[in-house]
């Protein structure tokens, strides 16, 4: 996951010095992202990115003239409460029967914990 972000970072914001990278810089990359990606996967995406930011400006005494830049982050979508219906867990667990790709034990693993 970090590898993807740290390409997309790259692609987007790449030419930009960190000396003049700022909150503008961010918003573009984000309103880019979010043609590309899921709006959780963006937020995950500047989260990575403003924990990298901090990190510098904290440990590495890189300065930011305007401060850690930083952009709202995407409204994620609400969770799945999608349950199982009559017959489908019969289906579900015929269909790994004899498979070795995800044994049984785990798909009701999966269905307990949602």
């Amino acid at each position: 996951m970090e590898v993807t972000t740290a390409r997309s970072v790259i692609k987007y914001l790449g030419d930009i010095s960190l000396f003049n990278l700022s909150n503008q810089d961010l918003a573009e990359f984000r309103d880019q992202q979010i043609k590309l990606v899921g709006p959780t996967t963006v937020v995950h995406r500047l989260s990575l990115l403003s924990t990298v930011l901090k990190i510098a400006h904290q440990e590495w005494n890189i300065s930011f003239p305007k401060g850690i830049p930083n952009a709202r982050k995407p409204k994620r979508p609400n969770g799945r409460d999608r349950r199982l219906e009559e017959g489908e867990l019969d289906l579900l667990t015929g269909a790994l029967n004899g498979s070795t790709a995800a044994p049984p034990l785990i798909l009701g693993f999966r269905i307990i914990s949602g």
